[in-house]
């Protein structure tokens, strides 16, 4: 018996830290909040696959939740260490792709950037760093599924002068009649960064071009950089991207920052980049824009409710603004987060009656639904629920 000692008292061991774990959630669990949806208006069907993240204050306690559509909701703060090993928490559209075809999403980093489907075919692309002893290399790692057999073409391609570069971040993956198309974000050890489009012929698995799309100049006293807005929750095929430049610079340390933006439209398919002139009430509207048909949408908050802008890409102009009027909203900018995804406006707001959710169609100005955001927790106030992030 004396050999198994170390055996018994290592299995001792992970009952007692098993039995912590669950203690500690089980506990946790009986003041864990509850978000649940009451419908004013409009059709349910479009909470399907919606997912919501936000934080519940209670007391000094603050717990963070993911709320997909009226699924369960999942305290991310409270989860066991089996929980966390066992739940990966994908985005819906990750989760069928995962079912559908496990083989091929098996060992992949699971960003909507990195992938592309379409009716017959699924891509993935994404950026591997080898650490050397004096250097980091950086290959694209290609993977193509052919939904139809079931064959999947895979390729690698190492990119060339890492050394001038600090990391990679790949943006963007599309297919053009036989031709992968990478769209990918790198910072320059000198300063700045830069976006570049990687086409691959699929047939032969060879580069066809290289091209830098846009970089950024490296700023004296300040910095400069690339924000590239692309619809994550989605995978299909989208003809544009946004970019914008941003920069900021100091004059000594005790000024304030002068900062610069430029917004760009780029075409994945002909790579033509043309510069989108900017109203001052739309500074910072690239993190809330969507682009659907050919028109780029940008969603603005007042103090009366909502705005949407719309821009046609190819007549290079501004056209109508759609207005959501919400005369309940309570301190719109404080307690408001808004979206635009697909063609549509998802927001949540506060009212004296609680938390509203709104989706609106932004092209029509037409709601598509609006409910009450309604949260179980005996100590429940208006002020205590804050949504960051919809997906």
């Amino acid at each position: 018996m004396k050999r198994y000692w170390k055996i018994s008292l290592l299995s001792i061991a992970m009952v007692i830290v098993l039995g912590t774990f669950y203690l500690q959630s089980g506990l946790a669990a009986k003041d864990n909040v509850k978000i649940e949806f009451k419908k004013i208006s409009g059709d349910e069907a479009e909470l399907n696959d919606l997912v919501l993240f936000g934080d519940y204050r209670i007391g000094d306690m603050t717990q963070s939740f993911r709320q997909v559509s009226t699924k369960e909701t999942l305290i991310l703060n409270n989860r066991s260490f089996l929980e966390e090993v066992l739940n990966n928490n994908y985005l819906p559209v990750f989760e069928k792709l995962i079912d559908e075809h496990r083989s091929f999403m098996r060992g992949k980093d699971i960003y909507g950037n990195s992938f592309f489907e379409n009716e017959n075919l699924l891509a993935y692309a994404g950026m591997k760093r080898d650490f050397n002893y004096s250097s980091i290399d950086y290959t694209l790692d290609v993977d193509i599924l052919d939904k139809k057999t079931n064959d999947t073409n895979s390729f690698q391609y190492k990119v060339p002068n890492a050394n001038e570069y600090g990391w990679y971040d790949v943006e963007d993956v599309q297919i053009f009649d036989g031709i992968l198309s990478v769209i990918v974000r790198s910072s320059l050890t000198t300063g700045g960064e830069e976006a570049s489009l990687y086409t691959f012929d699929m047939e032969t698995q060879k580069l066809v071009n290289n091209e830098k799309i846009v970089s950024t100049s490296t700023v004296e006293n300040g910095w400069s950089g690339l924000i590239l807005n692309d619809n994550q929750s989605s995978i299909q095929p989208e003809e544009y991207i946004l970019i914008e430049i941003e920069s900021e610079s100091y004059e000594n340390e005790q000024s304030f920052p002068s900062g610069v933006k430029e917004t760009f439209v780029y075409n994945k398919e002909t790579n033509v980049l043309k510069e989108v002139k900017m109203p001052e009430e739309l500074a910072d509207a690239i993190y809330s824009s969507t682009i659907k048909d050919g028109r780029l949408y940008f969603s603005n908050v007042t103090e009366k409710g909502f705005e949407v802008h719309q821009y046609d890409i190819e007549k290079e102009q501004w056209e109508a603004v759609e207005k959501f009027d919400k005369p309940d909203m309570k301190n719109g900018y404080e307690t408001t987060y808004t979206t635009l995804m697909n063609g549509k406006l998802y927001s949540t707001y506060l009212t004296d009656s609680g938390h509203i959710l709104f989706i609106g169609d932004v092209t029509t100005g037409e709601t598509l639904y609006e409910g009450k955001i309604i949260v179980d927790h005996p100590d429940y106030t208006k002020e205590s629920l804050y949504i960051h992030y919809i997906e």
